[in-house]
C-alpha cells in the first residue's frame, strides 16, 4: 500500500532564500520570451504600482505589430534533494511577480542545459508536521516523496509555519520493529508501513508508544495463543508473553 498524505495545500509563508536576488524594480511593460519554450509573456504596469504578467496569445502579439520580445530575466533552481529543475522569472521585486515553470529534459536541453542553483524555497511547496513529531516535511507534488527538512533547510525556506496534522501520526511499540501510520489518532485507524511507504513519507521518526486507541487483543476459544490487531503490527499479529505483558496484559476477546 502506498500511503498518500491526507492534507490540504498550504500556502508557504516563507520568503525566498537569499540567492534568489529579485530586481529592485519591475521590468518594463512589453513582451518577453523564455529560452526553453515558444511561450511569450506579457508584462504590464496597469495602475499605480500594480502589475500583471501572463502568457500572451499569438493574436495579442500580432495586434501589437509583432514587437521583438525581450528575454525574460531567469534563474534556474532546484531543491538539493530533488532532480526537478525550475525556471523562475523575475518580472518584479515581489514574489507575486515571479513566474515559475518546472522543466522537462527537452526544455532544459533547449535552454542550454544550465546548471541550477540550490533553492531554499520553490513556489507550490507544502509544509507539514505529524502529531507524533516536531519534524517538518515538504513536497511540491502530491505524488512525490516527501523530504524531511533539516533545521538549516527549514531556515533557508524562510522558517515557514507548517500545517500541524493533529490527528495523524507515525508510531511504534518499544518491542516492535514495525511502524504504523495512524491517519485518525482518536480511533486508531491506520496501517502498517512498508519500507517503501515509510520512504515515500520522508522517513518520519516514529513516536514510541505503549498503546494505540482501539488496539485489539484476542484469541481463539480453546487456544492460549494471543493475537493483536493494531495499526502498528497489522492484524492477527501473534503476541509473545513478554509483548502481551508490555501491553499491560489486557484481557483478550475470545472468538
Amino acid at each position: 500500500m502506498r500511503v498518500r498524505r491526507l492534507l490540504a495545500p498550504v500556502v508557504a509563508l516563507a520568503v525566498a532564500s537569499t540567492f534568489l536576488a529579485a530586481p529592485s524594480s519591475a521590468v518594463d511593460t512589453g513582451f518577453y520570451s523564455v529560452p526553453y519554450a515558444d511561450t511569450l509573456y506579457y508584462h504590464e504596469h496597469y495602475s499605480g504600482s500594480d502589475e500583471v504578467t501572463f502568457p500572451a496569445q499569438y493574436e495579442m502579439w500580432q495586434s501589437s505589430g509583432f514587437p521583438t520580445p525581450r528575454p525574460a530575466p531567469v534563474r534556474y533552481v532546484k531543491y538539493p534533494w530533488s532532480s526537478d529543475i525550475w525556471a523562475v522569472h523575475f518580472f518584479g521585486p515581489d514574489r507575486e511577480d515571479w513566474v515559475w515553470s518546472v522543466l522537462d529534459y527537452g526544455q532544459w536541453s533547449r535552454a542550454g542545459r544550465p546548471a541550477p542553483s540550490d533553492a531554499g524555497w520553490i513556489e507550490g511547496s507544502t509544509y507539514w508536521q505529524y502529531a507524533s513529531s516536531p519534524e517538518i516535511f515538504v513536497a511540491i507534488w502530491e505524488d512525490e516523496p516527501a523530504h524531511k527538512l533539516t533545521p538549516a533547510e527549514w531556515r533557508a525556506a524562510g522558517s515557514p509555519a507548517p500545517e500541524r496534522l493533529w490527528n495523524q501520526g507515525i508510531y511504534t511499540y518499544p518491542w516492535s520493529s514495525s511502524i504504523g501510520y495512524v491517519w485518525d489518532t482518536p480511533t486508531g485507524d491506520g496501517d502498517t508501513l512498508t519500507f517503501e511507504d515509510w520512504a515515500f513519507l520522508g522517513f518520519p521518526t516514529p513516536q514510541t508508544v505503549n498503546h494505540l486507541s482501539y488496539e485489539h487483543v484476542w484469541r481463539f476459544r480453546g487456544s492460549s495463543q494471543l493475537y493483536l490487531d493494531s495499526a502498528i503490527t497489522g492484524i492477527d499479529f501473534p503476541l509473545t508473553f513478554g509483548q502481551w505483558s508490555a501491553l499491560g496484559r489486557p484481557a483478550p476477546v475470545i472468538y
